[in-house]
């Protein structure tokens, strides 16, 4: 069963700036994406649904919402026509790279199984975990 807003406690969306992420899917990654991801264990991150045209992306241990992705599906298939970083997190320009590796991150690994490294933010420090940065 596909999820949905309702499936988590989740905070809304609150826009802040496209950022340069490109994706096609194909009718079989686009069925995928409809299914979002409802975290079982702690050790699971992400919260995402679709209300299309949106895939919302959260964290799953508070709720943020992170990334909102506009797709425009046709024949079963879907593109990527925008991608915005939340405000909460687009305060610094620099960090654009960071903020499609790491969606790209979630949607091609989380979503669709597919592997992809997990990025690094740049302002971490070494030793410090990834997964506090988006807490």
């Amino acid at each position: 069963m596909p999820a949905t807003r309702n499936d988590w406690n989740i905070e809304p969306f609150v826009p802040g700036r496209p950022i340069p992420y490109a994706a096609t899917f194909t009718s079989d990654e686009f069925d995928k994406l409809k299914e979002g991801c409802i975290p079982e264990e702690m050790e699971e991150k992400w919260f995402v649904y679709l209300e299309m045209p949106y895939l919302f992306i959260h964290r799953s241990w508070t709720g943020k919402a992170v990334y909102r992705v506009e797709l425009d599906a046709s024949h079963g298939s879907a593109v990527v026509r925008e991608a915005l970083l939340a405000a909460e997190f687009a305060s610094n320009p620099a960090h654009d790279t960071f903020a499609v590796e790491d969606l790209d991150h979630v949607i091609s690994y989380v979503l669709l199984g597919k592997p992809r490294p997990i990025p690094r933010h740049p302002d971490i420090p070494q030793g410090k975990r990834w997964w506090q940065f988006w807490t």
